[in-house]
């Protein structure tokens, strides 16, 4: 039997699976994993690197990050089936790849924090991070002075919204507190009807129509990608690129 053996984790989610990803490049085979401790502390993701522990710890014996291995290999549909609550998706909108507990605005601007008095930048303009790849990702602030670092793009798995409701999961959430009500109105129409010719026959591929997608990708503030569904919360394909190549192979 092989257990690969971790340790010292501190909330860094980006090395915890990029760990596992490179374990299933190589098709390693193993039995489970021993956690020696210390998940949490110093990073910037406690939560999400203590919710991929419970996720091995349920029976998985590695993490995939690819969109095949998430949705086609029916993982979603493990979590769901073995849950002993009902289990939400996000399908759509606009998400935090991370959560700071410190303000980047104040102290990088203002040299403050909220025990020195904050004078509170981020009400007068909004700010956002430029990573190495040359993305911009927003940070929007809330009422307790956290940051919440946005992906580059906007969640959208509408063109794989059949491989959803071959799950046992319950709900599909979008994520609209930061849009206006127009796109709100336009996401949810987009959805219900694909929903409701989905659910006639889900194991059918339809296209989704250009007109209905040009639509969508105008009134969108940012670019649609797939997010942490493929690939890692570093870069994400876009889902343009994405159903371009599904389209093709079907």
């Amino acid at each position: 039997m092989r257990f690969p053996i971790i340790s010292d984790i501190h909330s860094n989610m980006e090395a915890l699976i990029a760990v596992f990803s490179e374990l299933h490049k190589q098709d390693e085979k193993i039995d489970g994993v021993l956690v020696l401790g210390d998940i949490v502390g110093y990073g910037v993701n406690p939560n999400e690197c203590c919710t991929i522990i419970k996720y091995l710890k349920s029976g998985e014996s590695f993490m995939k990050s690819e969109i095949d291995a998430i949705i086609h290999k029916s993982d979603i549909d493990k979590l769901a089936r073995h849950s002993s609550i009902p289990v939400e998706c996000i399908v759509h909108g606009s998400l935090p790849s991370m959560l700071l507990e410190h303000c980047l605005p104040a102290m990088l601007v203002t040299k403050t924090n909220a025990k020195s008095g904050c004078r509170l930048p981020c009400r007068y303009i909004n700010y956002g991070l430029k990573d190495e790849k040359g993305e911009i990702r927003t940070i929007e602030v809330d009422q307790y002075c956290r940051n919440h670092i946005m992906f580059a793009s906007d969640l959208c798995v509408l063109p794989y919204l059949n491989s959803f409701l071959m799950t046992d999961v319950e709900t599909f959430r979008i994520e609209a507190q930061y849009y206006e009500d127009d796109l709100v109105e336009t996401v949810v129409n987009q959805y219900r009807k694909r929903m409701d010719l989905l659910m006639e026959n889900p194991t059918v591929f339809y296209p989704l129509p250009e007109a209905e997608w040009k639509d969508l990708v105008e009134k969108s503030p940012k670019e649609l990608s797939l997010c942490a569904y493929s690939q890692n919360v570093t870069y994400s394909r876009s889902t343009l690129e994405v159903m371009k190549t599904a389209t093709q192979a079907n």
